[in-house]
């Protein structure tokens, strides 16, 4: 039970890592002739990535778990006080939400093809069901009826051991999910670079490549966290090509942004343009946070100069990382702006 608790906690420490940098696909067509039907399965994917890995159901899950523990033997002490917070004559959560899975799993088999996210999609589905109705259903009526009072508690045990096999089941298919298809978005998107290079859309160019960059970076030590490697012991030549490819995206967005004649050359709005200076201040604070990341991957410790130093903390470890991926949420956000 000792390894399930241990990849417990690292799915729910996870549980908004993967998702929180995932985006719709933007509507580009009118810049580059990209076909926007091909944007449907893909946003469809994104919506049911982010109810998985939302903060709603987030917090209805932990509140099941920092009531019952983690342990095979649940912590029964305040066991009858358990409600998902249900008020009588409303429709139920479980009405709700029954069925969330059923355009996701319908476009698992529709054209574009995503390869593993595909399947990867199918296995999130099956999965989420399993627990949904596990916890949303079961376990829910079990505490709302008081059937407790009449086995004194024997069938909460039983869904116990349940909730905790189901929910890590459903956690790991998330992050598999979450892996696969942020690389395949990747890939998607990146197949828009050449046809804004090609229209002299340079603005357009380097900032999609570097929010593309960023996110492929943050990919990449995502998967080191579910490997269990150390961020310090990053394989230093892949992560320099990573750095050095936002470095020169960085360096080239700034000098066409100052370019006469660009703005209007990519078709920017006065509006649009206070996203994208916003947007760009984003990028270069991620900068910092991966330089400091360079640095310390470069001296195998946390001790050398960062964004960090002279700070006080709270006696955590100083990952620069976890600071670009919050940026990174913001990149997002003023790069859809900036486009919309």
């Amino acid at each position: 039970m000792g390894k399930k608790i241990r990849l417990l906690a690292v799915c729910l420490a996870l549980a908004l890592c993967v998702c929180g940098c995932s985006m719709k696909m933007p509507d580009l067509s009118a810049v580059t002739g990209a076909n926007k039907t091909d944007t449907e399965k893909f946003n469809v994917y994104i919506d049911f990535q982010n109810y998985c890995q939302g903060k709603w159901l987030d917090a209805v899950v932990r509140m099941y778990f920092e009531q019952f523990g983690f342990e095979e033997e649940p912590d029964l002490s305040d066991a009858a006080a358990f409600t998902l917070g249900e008020t009588e004559g409303k429709e139920s959560m479980y009405e709700m939400y029954k069925g969330k899975s059923t355009a996701a799993r319908r476009y698992t088999d529709e054209k574009p093809e995503y390869g593993e996210a595909d399947q990867r999609m199918k296995e999130l589905c099956d999965a989420f069901d399993v627990f949904f109705e596990l916890y949303f259903n079961q376990v829910n009526r079990y505490y709302t009826d008081e059937e407790y009072k009449a086995d004194g508690y024997a069938r909460g045990k039983e869904l116990h051991r349940e909730m905790l096999k189901c929910y890590l089941e459903f956690a790991e298919a998330t992050n598999a999910f979450g892996l696969a298809f942020e690389q395949k978005s990747i890939e998607m998107q990146q197949a828009d670079l050449p046809k804004m290079q090609e229209k002299g859309l340079d603005i357009h160019y380097y900032a999609l490549s570097f929010l593309l960059n960023s996110q492929q970076t943050s990919l990449y030590f995502q998967q080191l966290i579910l490997d269990g490697v150390d961020y310090l012991d990053a394989d230093l030549s892949v992560y320099r090509q990573m750095y050095d490819a936002l470095t020169s995206d960085m360096d080239a967005l700034k000098e066409a942004y100052k370019k006469d004649g660009q703005l209007a050359k990519d078709g920017y709005t006065s509006n649009q343009q206070v996203f994208l200076q916003r947007f760009i201040e984003t990028a270069e604070m991620m900068m910092v946070a991966a330089t400091d990341m360079l640095h310390m991957i470069e001296a195998g410790s946390e001790d050398v100069e960062n964004e960090m130093s002279g700070l006080v903390t709270t006696g955590g470890r100083n990952y620069p990382m976890s600071r670009f991926d919050q940026r990174l949420e913001q990149l997002i956000s003023a790069y859809n702006q900036s486009i919309s």
